[in-house]
């Protein structure tokens, strides 16, 4: 009975919407069922950015040599440094540009344990790695680092004024900051040439920011080129003639002790003749006189 009522009803309701529509009525627009919403899930945090690849030391320096490797790099804010160090070697890193956690523009830290630097903006830091001279690279060092670490920071000197200022020279890590080897900054003029010298007890090795001399090693002899590094082997007898541009070099003795001639006071007397020699070269025209060395 209850099934007959709910279908009169409906017949009922079409024919009157019917009868609506026939006299120009509007029937009421049936309104569809809206379905509940899903609640929306929020928004998805972005990825953070991948970090930096660390830079490995040994990746940036240059050099074929046994006690020496130098070279220059360039870091990315957040980027790390990784420098390696035990008993046979020793890193020294010198911030040129922007600044190390802990270790400021102009900054130079001589360490002897592998030691990571973080970058704090970008930054642009020589690194030098120097060997024991009786564990060359290539070797298995049998020394342990030291621990603690004898981690050393030095504030480079003024430059010293060398060969009547043709030479001038700052010496980054030096005296008792210094351990397996010094560091120093070359700047000289493009006429400046250096005559035959020989180091007994140390090797030297020279980083070529700029230049285009010609280096004499024992019986070779070649033209530098920036971005190189070239070691000159204790004993080894060894000069630099002068080429059209200025010298600009990072010079490590391995170990260290010949840079200290740099600093002697008073102006040794080799360096007394070739600032005289300069003077006088200054009136007339005539082949650059070599810097002599004491």
């Amino acid at each position: 009975m209850n099934s007959l009522h709910r279908a009169l009803g409906c017949l009922a309701s079409g024919l009157l919407g019917a009868a609506l529509l026939a006299c120009g009525g509007e029937a009421e627009p049936s309104v569809p069922s809206t379905p509940e919403s899903e609640p929306s899930e929020p928004p998805a945090a972005e990825a953070p950015a991948p970090a930096e690849e660390p830079i490995r030391a040994e990746d940036v320096v240059a050099g074929e040599g046994a006690l020496g490797r130098i070279g220059i790099a360039e870091l990315r804010d957040g980027q790390t440094l990784e420098v390696p160090g035990d008993g046979c070697t020793q890193s020294t890193v010198y911030v040129l540009e922007g600044a190390l956690r802990g270790l400021p523009e102009g900054g130079v830290r001589r360490s002897l344990a592998p030691t990571t630097y973080h970058a704090s903006g970008e930054a642009r830091v020589v690194v030098a790695l120097a060997r024991h001279a009786d564990h060359p690279f290539g070797r298995e060092c049998p020394l342990q680092a030291p621990s603690p670490d004898e981690q050393r920071d030095q504030e480079p000197d003024e430059p010293f004024l060398n060969a009547g200022g043709k030479l001038r020279v700052t010496l980054l890590l030096d005296g008792d900051a210094a351990h397996l080897a010094g560091l120093a900054h070359l700047d000289a003029d493009a006429d400046l040439s250096v005559p035959p010298h020989v180091h007994e007890s140390s090797a030297e090795i020279l980083h070529i920011v700029g230049g285009d001399g010609t280096m004499v090693r024992g019986e070779e002899r070649f033209p530098i080129r920036a971005g190189e590094t070239y070691e000159i082997p204790a004993g080894v007898e060894h000069a630099y003639e002068a080429g059209t541009q200025p010298l600009e070099a990072y010079q490590v003795y391995a170990p260290a002790g010949p840079e200290q001639r740099f600093r002697r006071p008073p102006t040794p007397p080799a360096f007394e003749r070739a600032a005289q020699s300069g003077a006088q070269s200054a009136e007339r025209a005539r082949p650059p006189t070599p810097m002599e060395m004491p």
